[in-house]
């Protein structure tokens, strides 16, 4: 992701209040679901405090986190098993 618009997506994604969903944990990308795009803002904001991705709580997105998104993927989708 560029360095230019990472900051700006990470504001804009804070703002932003959760959906409905029953897997909210996870969903960082707040579409219903966790998938490849959830890992995708792992990757990217590798490194840094943005506070959606820092799925552990430790202060920084790293390991733990993908660890614990890994854990929680599945189809977040209501309905959907």
């Amino acid at each position: 992701m560029n360095f230019f618009i990472a900051p700006i997506l990470a504001f804009f994604l804070q703002l932003a209040p959760p959906p409905p969903s029953p897997c909210v944990e996870g969903d960082i990308n707040l579409d219903g679901k966790i998938d490849g795009s959830d890992v995708a803002f792992v990757l990217a904001f590798w490194g840094t405090p943005f506070q959606r991705a820092d799925l552990d709580k430790n202060g920084i997105v790293g390991g733990g986190d993908l660890g614990l998104l890994l854990l929680f993927w599945h189809d977040c989708l209501v309905g959907k098993t």
